[in-house]
């Protein structure tokens, strides 16, 4: 059985806790494990972030659309944005074995959204970015 939760969002930085708690909530009707939600929360928080700050850049006008679903033991997370065309996927991954003065601005959340999860997907679908992450739940049937 699938579970969905949805929710549109403004690019206002406040929408992410305001999001995050919705999703906590949605997730324990669910019974999901704190470790998964926290993690759930924390690629919405970056990805969401990013758009706020590069995709609208600090605009709190635009719309942002979050879609989630829970079956077969994983987790989908689905984060449209109507901002300009943004691969996340073409971005190098941060070189963390620098020293700390060599190391490029940027990048580590996006990284850190890849290592959370087990897949990651880009497609832009007419004016929209849309980026889609599976994540399987540990121990999950």
């Amino acid at each position: 059985m699938a579970a969905t939760f949805s929710q549109s969002l403004s690019s206002h930085p406040a929408a992410i806790a305001v999001l995050a708690e919705a999703v906590e909530t949605w997730a324990a009707g669910l019974a999901l494990p704190s470790k998964t939600v926290f993690e759930i929360n924390l690629i919405l928080d970056e990805l969401i972030s990013n758009v706020i700050e590069h995709g609208y850049a600090g605009r709190d006008d635009g719309l942002i659309e979050v879609a989630v679903e829970y079956a077969d033991g994983a987790v989908t997370l689905e984060v449209t944005d109507h901002a300009a065309p943004f691969d996340l996927l073409e971005l190098d991954s941060p070189d963390l074995d620098a020293d700390l003065d060599s190391r490029r601005i940027g990048g580590l959340g996006v990284h850190f959204v890849r290592q959370l999860a087990d897949a990651v997907d880009y497609r832009r679908l007419g004016d929209s970015n849309v980026v889609r992450v599976h994540k399987r739940i540990e121990g999950a049937a």
